[in-house]
């Protein structure tokens, strides 16, 4: 919500922790929005991963088993390569204040 100064001006949201306060609940429309990006991003992951099982199955020759064996392990070292590789580009771009190495630093309001 807008704060208005004497002269009538609006002023920028109050930052409660570092974020914004929210004008109130988001419309159909944005949601809807949102919704129509993610789909489309579902969509595509779900086809790549479908051609790449096609693939390990058809082609090369693996059983269904051993396919989707491949695919969990590649999931799980995912989920623990990407928060290093973003620590790693967050300590390379460190701005004042920022933890070299990791994380950024806690703000004390």
């Amino acid at each position: 919500m807008a704060v208005e100064t004497a002269e009538g001006l609006a002023l920028a949201p109050k930052a409660v922790g570092g974020h914004a306060e929210r004008s109130g609940r988001l419309g159909l429309g944005t949601l809807t929005a949102y919704g129509a990006g993610s789909l489309v991003q579902d969509v595509t992951n779900f086809a790549l991963n479908n051609l790449l099982l096609f693939y390990l199955t058809i082609v090369c020759g693996l059983s269904g088993s051993a396919a989707g064996i491949a695919l969990g392990v590649a999931l799980v070292l995912d989920s623990f390569v990407d928060p290093l590789v973003g620590c790693r580009t967050t300590a390379a771009r460190a701005t004042a204040g920022a933890i070299p190495g990791c994380w950024p630093a806690p703000s004390h309001s």
